[in-house]
């Protein structure tokens, strides 16, 4: 068993006045989250006891390049700050005002016994376990942001692998096998153009891992750094030896070495007697090679399959790497309903997470194309590939899956299959891209003037790619997301709406005149932009050069679905021709993506 203990300050125990219905249970509480997170971490509590040990305010802990853990937490204890500090959940007021309204809408009727126990668990499950993932976060925004994971307590401070040759694979390995919630949402590349992942990513293209110890100035840089190339590391080793049997290996390595430090040189070799696989080469490529993977989503089939007197879904993925080195990709289904899901707003007390399936991981060796099929019992709402390290943006790939065809039981494909070759385009197809420098073109406007031009020289920028969280720019700009059309790069330019004066143009290189049918690729109807209970059916306002001259359409944006939508049929000549987008539109914001030509 375990002795629990909390220590504060004699006059700091507002707890207690606000927890006083759940005194005679609180041990079965504690007991059940216990229970549930070894579960879950699949590692036993090492340690007789665990203590809370309230901290001054002023009181403060760092990252550490080579530790996973921050001094908040030390072998049997965890250190909290003064009347909880900042700490959202640590203010139960507010947490049973919350639990109030969240029953009153859910129509629940709870004791305040029953209350208290959500507001206490939420507490827990937050901040100390990790059960529950917070709904948004700001990626590599806050550096030494507060972490008081237990989890160093199950492995770090109880068990590790020391070696002198690879000083992070311990920390490596922990970050392998911790298994908390992670935050649903990061807001990273709302504001920066990309996200954080793929700011690292970049820079581990440049540099090695060793090169970015030494040299990177950006702490939280680093640590992300060293936290990627220790996923992609046992993440690659688990598909060479089996990821069910690599875990199984880890965790029983970890529970039967307990308190104790064990060499590399003896850990390698019970890795060699297990898998026949020396670890050294392996571990030497990841952390010292800088070429990356880009992975092509070539094809996303979808099917519905009748299986006797049930139904079940075909999920079928092509995905081509044509990048410079091996990958791997990490493949999850979402399939809950998020329709009418208020995501960011609203606040949850204890809220009932559903136990996350881990992915399927798979490796794409350098100009391979390979064929992954699903069969599901669920019908999913979302693909998502996450491509770990790699040149992709965005790195997480997501798709909504839409519609779904039938198909015959009898021909349902589960597993991986190499692709030889593609086969041959059924019709001639030109896409221009925004990302295509000598055939998509923005013309903005804007007018100089001398604080213009004194501000950008203060302010020199490399920067490619903006972020339109806030607001949009007065110039057409690229920022990027999963719902826009690319190979590698899925972006778009954006700018602010006005009244015609800015274009975006693409301009074909077309190799056959005649008869095209022109389709547009959109993010969906209104192209995403949430306007409440207006109903009105926002336009764009295109311009058609063709061969037979000029015509001004206007697409009726809530009609569009995410992907190709169809803008209609004209003559092109092999040259003069385009496809032109003004700003006009009662929108906010007007996004040019892609183009694409079919001949007919």
């Amino acid at each position: 068993s375990v002795t629990y203990q909390i220590y504060h300050y004699p006059k700091n125990t507002y707890f207690q006045k606000q927890l006083d219905q759940i005194a005679d249970t609180l041990s079965y509480l504690i007991t059940d989250i216990s229970n549930e997170y070894e579960d879950g971490q699949k590692l036993k509590y090492p340690f007789k006891r665990l203590q809370f040990v309230e901290t001054p305010l002023q009181f403060s802990a760092y990252n550490k390049i080579h530790e996973s853990q921050q001094a908040y937490l030390q072998p049997e204890t965890v250190y909290w700050p003064e009347e909880g500090g900042d700490i959202r959940e640590f203010d139960f007021r507010r947490s049973m005002r919350d639990m109030n309204r969240q029953a009153g809408e859910e129509n629940l009727t709870l004791t305040d016994k029953q209350k208290q126990a959500n507001v206490f668990n939420n507490l827990v499950k937050k901040v100390f376990t990790k059960q529950i993932g917070d709904r948004w976060t700001f990626d590599g925004r806050d550096e030494d942001e507060p972490d008081y994971s237990l989890f160093p307590n199950f492995y770090s401070y109880h068990a590790g692998i020391v070696s002198q040759q690879w000083n992070l694979l311990s920390e490596s390995i922990a970050t392998y096998l911790r298994n908390d919630r992670q935050p649903q949402n990061d807001f990273s590349r709302n504001v920066n153009g990309i996200s954080f992942t793929e700011e690292c990513n970049k820079l581990m293209s440049e540099k090695t891992i060793s090169d970015i110890l030494i040299q990177e100035t950006d702490f939280n840089k680093i640590q992300k750094s060293v936290t990627l190339k220790g996923k992609y590391l046992f993440s690659y080793i688990g598909q060479l030896v089996g990821e069910e049997m690599l875990k199984s290996f880890l965790y029983d390595w970890v529970n039967t070495h307990q308190h104790q430090l064990t060499r590399y040189e003896d850990f390698k070799v019970a890795f060699l007697d297990r898998f026949r696989l020396n670890l050294d080469p392996i571990i030497r490529q990841v952390y010292f090679d800088t070429t990356q993977p880009a992975f092509q989503v070539l094809d996303f089939q979808k099917y519905e399959i009748l299986d006797g007197d049930r139904k079940r879904y075909q999920i079928v993925l092509t995905i081509q790497n044509t990048g410079e080195n091996n990958g791997v990709v990490e493949i999850k289904f979402d399939t809950g309903d998020k329709s009418g899901e208020d995501t960011f707003w609203r606040r949850r007390v204890n809220e009932e997470v559903v136990e996350e399936k881990p992915g399927y991981l798979a490796v794409i060796n350098q100009d391979e194309i390979k064929e992954i099929g699903f069969v599901l019992d669920q019908k999913p709402s979302e693909v998502t590939v996450n491509t770990l390290i790699s040149r992709n943006i965005p790195s997480v790939i997501t798709m909504p899956t839409g519609v779904f065809k039938e198909k015959a039981a009898r021909s349902v494909f589960q597993g991986e299959r190499l692709i030889a070759e593609l086969p041959p385009a059924q019709q001639y197809e030109i896409i221009v891209d925004n990302e295509d420098s000598t055939t998509f073109s923005t013309f903005s406007p804007v007018k100089p003037t001398y604080l213009r031009a004194y501000l950008n020289s203060r302010n020199p920028s490399d920067k490619k790619y903006y972020g339109n969280w806030f607001r949009s720019y007065s110039k057409w700009l690229a920022t990027t997301g999963s719902n826009f059309y690319g190979k590698i790069i899925r972006s778009a330019h954006f700018t602010r709406a006005g009244d015609g004066g800015k274009v975006a143009t693409w301009t074909p290189e077309l190799k056959e005149e005649g008869f095209y049918d022109i389709y547009i690729y959109l993010k969906g109807k209104n192209q995403d932009q949430y306007r409440g209970n207006d109903n009105r059916a926002y336009k764009y306002h295109y311009i058609i050069n063709h061969g037979d001259g000029t015509d001004d359409i206007t697409y009726d944006l809530s009609k569009a679905e995410t992907g190709w939508n169809y803008l209609g049929s004209y003559f092109f000549k092999t040259s003069g021709g385009n496809v032109q987008l003004t700003d006009e539109c009662e929108l906010p914001t007007v996004y040019a993506d892609a183009v694409k030509w079919v001949k007919q």
